[in-house]
């Protein structure tokens, strides 16, 4: 099943979930493309989400609240592509300039880290 064949704008099928294609601009190719990157799906492709990405769109979101992300959604991940499923993979996936903070988590004592991740789920 294709993106545009599974738009469902209207929840015409009653899931609960509705959805429409975003159609946009690609300067590289000069013609309307399919979103797929982005704030919602705003860019064709991801050289052209690199090229207009503003330095929100690539900042990491408070920490704020990361506590309940389980409780609002049992879903929830971590990370600006969801590849951790719990705070502590977030941390260990880190790299460049937070590897220092991984390898600093990897030294840590079990109780060190049970420490750390009860006080981010306090946030």
């Amino acid at each position: 099943k294709t993106i545009r064949a599974g738009a469902d704008p209207e929840d015409a099928d009653g899931d609960g979930i509705s959805g429409r294609v975003n159609t946009v601009w690609d300067f590289d190719k000069n013609q309307a493309a399919m979103g797929r990157y982005g704030w919602k799906a705003g860019q064709p492709s991801v050289r052209q989400q690199t090229t207009a990405a503003s330095g929100t769109e690539w900042r990491t979101p408070p920490l704020w609240g990361i506590g309940l992300a389980k409780t609002v959604s049992p879903e929830a991940t971590f990370l600006h592509d969801g590849r951790a499923r719990n705070l502590l993979e977030a941390i260990l996936w880190h790299g460049g300039e937070a590897a220092l903070a991984r390898e600093r988590l990897q030294q840590m004592s079990k109780a060190e880290r049970e420490a750390l991740l009860a006080f981010l789920n306090s946030l």
